[in-house]
């Protein structure tokens, strides 16, 4: 309907669009107000995390304080939602009084993007410097203890899709081996970075790419291509991205489904010998027991994104026999 109704270089902005565009009625505006938030958030997280900035951009009282409140959230859904009431407020005051002209179907158009962003959001599983719990659970001892996480996320759009290769346009801090996910279709689909080039990375997706277009989200998630670790393992069969294939198949059948990620270590309960006492402080590294898995011994350790030394045993609660 949207077709038959503006010219035919309208309608393919309106197809192109992305919430960096600068393409049509207002997007020039938008676009500017828009990069000159993400780098407010990218700055902050940057002086959270100890990080220089170096990207130069235009300071704003107004979006250094939204961009404060939405990283000191309580989660990253209400973080979500202040930065979309901001954003909804910029785009009412650029569309004004206009009705049912360009002006009024753009400011539409970048809305239902926003809304998009949102609609993906309860799958993003990153978080900014939220205060987190993290259980170590055993038959024979739970060991709790706080952690905080501080994480910077980085987004982009794809500039260009070749076979299996994407390039991604992206503001902010990004690394080469990061692993970074596409949205399709509301699918995420993971790659990573095997290159960059003056704000360009070339992302490897490790999914078929059909679909893949110009102006697709990608989330870049700070972390490198890795595998877990613990228990469990040793009993698995694994893709290439180490998803357990007899549970893989049981939920997605004989074709398996692209952008479906499972978790690689069993959800049960594993015979815990705990080496640490409550009141002992421990650090990134340091063994806090054992599990036996056949003849092999996994030593549990503290997971190596705790900084500092002044992390300390709280509890251990003891196995309780049935």
């Amino acid at each position: 309907m949207c077709q038959s109704n503006v010219s035919e270089s309208k309608y393919e902005c309106l197809k192109n669009l992305t919430l960096s565009s600068e393409e049509g009625p207002i997007m020039k505006e938008w676009a500017a107000s828009y990069k000159n938030l993400m780098s407010e958030l990218n700055y902050q997280r940057s002086v959270n995390l100890g990080r220089p900035y170096l990207a130069s951009y235009d300071k704003d009282s107004v979006t250094a304080q939204v961009a404060g409140a939405a990283l000191a959230a309580k989660n990253p859904l209400e973080a979500e939602k202040i930065l979309l009431d901001y954003e909804f407020d910029n785009l009412d005051s650029l569309v004004g009084l206009h009705t049912f002209d360009d002006v009024y179907l753009f400011g539409y158009a970048i809305k239902l993007k926003l809304l998009e962003r949102q609609s993906c959001f309860c799958s993003v599983k990153r978080t900014e410097g939220i205060q987190t719990s993290f259980l170590i659970r055993c038959s024979n001892a739970y060991i709790a203890y706080n952690r905080r996480e501080l994480m910077e996320t980085v987004t982009g759009y794809v500039t260009g899709i070749n076979g299996n290769l994407a390039n991604v346009s992206f503001d902010g801090a990004v690394h080469k081996n990061e692993v970074a996910y596409i949205l399709v279709d509301g699918k995420r689909l993971k790659g990573e970075v095997i290159r960059i080039n003056n704000g360009v990375a070339s992302m490897q997706i490790y999914e078929m790419s059909n679909g893949i277009k110009v102006g697709d989200q990608v989330e870049f998630t700070g972390e490198l291509m890795s595998v877990e670790l613990g228990p469990g393992l040793l009993t698995q069969v694994f893709d290439g991205l180490q998803n357990p294939l007899p549970d893989l198949a049981e939920q997605c059948g004989f074709f398996l489904e692209r952008g479906v990620y499972l978790d690689p270590i069993p959800d049960r309960d594993w015979e815990f010998t705990p080496s640490v006492a409550v009141g002992d402080s421990v650090e990134a590294g340091d063994s806090i027991g054992s599990v036996p898995e056949g003849l092999f011994k996994h030593e549990i350790m503290v997971p190596f994104t705790l900084k500092g030394s002044d992390w300390t045993v709280k509890s251990i609660k003891e196995k309780r026999f049935l």
